[in-house]
């Protein structure tokens, strides 16, 4: 029986190995140029079907994230708030559940160099998809010693893969890309550790693990996945685990400390309308639909169609524990699972892979826990790998009659070995690309993606509110010159936000929407009763609240809209339209005083300093809208007509030149 040798004998052996014959040179050459042509296919592929997003806008979260988001709109300057605030802070949203400060950074970045450029972004997704595809191809032809095939194949199928489009063509979904890529890397450097001990690698995994971990939390799920990747493929022993995952460990450890502090431990509440499995009161019912969407998941990786942005309440109809839809997919993982525990002895890498599935997805598949939402494609972007690694060594393994099948001595050598696979291999990635390059133009823009989803998913309330969203946003609604037109337009959002609402009857934003059209379209008393309908659903939707007291400040219910705004900033300190409202009352409630001075001439005095105390209280308000959000420029307008009643002409003069440079 052989010795088995020590890993200061393998790093001799391996430099012992590194003075070889010329011939064994040049044959070494000859594969490392053929690594190097397979990786910049891989390369062109996944670039060249995305090149249909570069000129695409915002969609989707990209608004709150990016567009619309008071922190991210700072630039460079906004960065230190962005790791020090949750990752939703800055819209009018709040978040305590979120930390992702780095790809939000990126976001900062992206628009100090060019203000409302979207296409930048799509530019950065895109080649950072690319060159994450690359690292997939590296990293598992280091850690496969050398095997060309199972990695190409692998990334290339990765690489085109359908399911991806969200991720890719969404710039939101940052974050995904990001952390496995670094996750990636993270996996090489610390096998380069293992195999030349030099320490500097194991810098460089904490460093890109730090990366990857605070794009995304997710990313956490390495420092199993990694040590696996150890197992199965090396021979390094348990202490080189702890010593080589000992960095990624302590970078974890520093995220979750500083999350725990910038979010405080709390967690938001999940409604049906973003997870439809919250309204299945029976645990067991509640996991079988968990298991019967994973199983949606498993087709949509072997058969990537139809594919929808959005599949929450109640695009899929709950299903029983007799319904196959439930049945099927039990079984199916189950198998998967033996398979995998039949294969961790033998160190199969298709029990790798299968367990590389199970580790990433558990976190998001609802079975041990309820996340925000019930379906996602944007979630199978990690685990579609180890589908894609299981694909991969399969296909592989039909080659075994291949004489010297690692070996080539350049491209066509490699497809004429392998020609049959390759075959095989061509049809399902022409199919797959061609299925992406078709899907990427509804990731245009938020019309053209609900337009062409809602007809796949017609039940989905998220799908039909953002049309109706986005058909009456104030971005849509500038474009509109006649009036009628727009009041046709928001009459055809009411129907589809009703439509909602006999779908989901407590569905608190379609009732608040709703409201807000009504609103627009002065017609007030409807508007008033849909307001206090979506209130008693969601009485803290700080939107809600601020729309509302837009509403009675207008029917001249000064208390009531100013208690209203109040309320809207208490739950979101930082929602600048509230505080301007807040704003806008103290100042009508100063005008009112002025009045009674010119009427009451005998306490003409004691009016002119509580008009006076209003509008000073007004001017704060207004001046901190302005700092919330250094965009939103419609305070000074106001802020100049309170000094002008102040009899500060100065700083109206000032305030006034301020609101005419802004349009106003």
């Amino acid at each position: 029986m052989s010795k088995k040798l020590t890993r200061k004998e393998k790093i001799a052996l391996q430099k012992q190995e590194g003075h070889r014959s010329p011939d064994k040179k040049k044959a070494g050459q000859k594969t490392g140029l053929v690594k190097k042509q397979l990786a910049l296919i891989v390369a062109i592929f996944s670039f060249v079907i995305y090149s249909n997003t570069l000129n695409h806008g915002y969609v989707l979260d990209d608004y709150g994230l990016i567009k619309e988001n008071v922190i991210v709109k700072k630039g460079t300057e906004g960065i230190s708030e962005i790791f020090a605030t949750s990752y939703r802070t800055g819209m009018n949203f709040v978040d305590v559940d979120l930390y992702r400060p780095l790809s939000k950074a990126m976001f900062a970045i992206e628009w100090e160099i060019s203000p409302n450029n979207p296409s930048l972004s799509h530019w950065v997704n895109v080649i950072f998809y690319m060159l994450t595809c690359i690292a997939l191809f590296f990293t598992l032809s280091a850690f496969m010693k050398g095997n060309l095939v199972i990695p190409f194949v692998c990334a290339l199928l990765f690489a085109v893969h359908p399911i991806h489009t969200e991720v890719v063509a969404n710039i939101k979904s940052r974050d995904e890309v990001m952390s496995l890529l670094f996750s990636l890397i993270t996996a090489w450097c610390i096998l380069k550790s293992y195999l030349t001990g030099k320490n500097r690698y194991f810098l460089l995994a904490s460093l890109s693990f730090a990366i990857a971990i605070f794009s995304k939390e997710s990313a956490i799920m390495w420092l199993i996945i990694i040590p696996l990747m150890l197992y199965y493929f090396t021979d390094s022993d348990r202490g080189f685990y702890l010593k080589g995952m000992s960095g990624p460990f302590i970078v974890a450890l520093l995220f979750l400390i500083i999350r725990n502090k910038i979010l405080g431990g709390g967690e938001s509440g999940i409604v049906i309308e973003d997870n439809s499995l919250v309204a299945i009161d029976n645990w067991l019912l509640q996991k079988a639909n968990a298991i019967m969407i994973l199983g949606v998941y498993l087709k949509q990786l072997i058969a990537p169609w139809p594919l929808i942005a959005d599949g929450s309440y109640n695009h899929f109809k709950e299903v029983g524990l007799t319904d196959w839809r439930f049945i099927l997919p039990f079984l199916v993982l189950s198998v998967m699972l033996f398979i995998a525990l039949a294969g961790i002895r033998k160190k199969d890498p298709v029990s790798f892979g299968l367990f590389y599935f199970f580790i990433t997805i558990g976190l998001t598949s609802n079975v041990f826990f309820l996340i925000g939402t019930n379906y996602g494609e944007r979630l199978l972007y990690s685990p579609s790998l180890g589908i894609m690694l299981v694909f991969a060594v399969l296909l592989y393994r039909t080659g075994k009659h291949i004489i010297d099948r690692d070996h080539f001595e350049n491209l066509t050598s490699f497809a004429r070995k392998w020609k049959l696979q390759i075959g095989v291999l061509a049809i399902v990635v022409f199919a797959y690309s061609g299925m992406t390059y078709a899907r990427n133009p509804d990731w245009k823009d938020n019309m053209t993606l609900y337009t062409a989803d809602l007809k796949k998913a017609p039940d989905s309330v998220h799908l039909r509110y953002y049309l109706a969203n986005h058909m009456t946003s104030d971005e849509e609604m500038e474009k509109i010159k006649d009036e009628n037109q727009e009041k046709r337009i928001r009459k055809e959002a009411i129907v589809h936000l009703n439509k909602c609402l006999e779908i989901h009857p407590n569905y608190a934003d379609a009732a608040a929407r709703v409201a807000f059209n009504y609103f627009k379209m002065n017609e007030l008393d409807s508007a008033h009763k849909a307001f206090t309908r979506a209130l008693e659903i969601n009485p803290t939707s700080t939107v809600t609240l601020n729309n509302f007291g837009s509403l009675l400040f207008q029917m001249q219910q000064f208390d009531k809209a100013l208690e209203s705004f109040q309320k809207a900033l208490r739950y979101n300190p930082r929602y600048a339209h509230a505080a301007a409202n807040i704003g806008s009352v103290y100042g009508a409630y100063g005008e009112g005083y002025v009045m009674q001075a010119q009427t009451d001439p005998a306490k003409a005095n004691e009016y002119s300093i509580q008009a006076r105390k209003m509008f000073e209280t007004s001017n704060q308000y207004f001046l901190m809208a302005a700092k919330l959000d250094p965009e939103f420029k419609k305070p000074y307008y106001y802020l100049s007509i309170n000094y002008k009643n102040l009899g500060d002409q100065k700083s109206a003069e000032y305030y006034g030149r301020l609101a005419r440079e802004a349009g106003f």
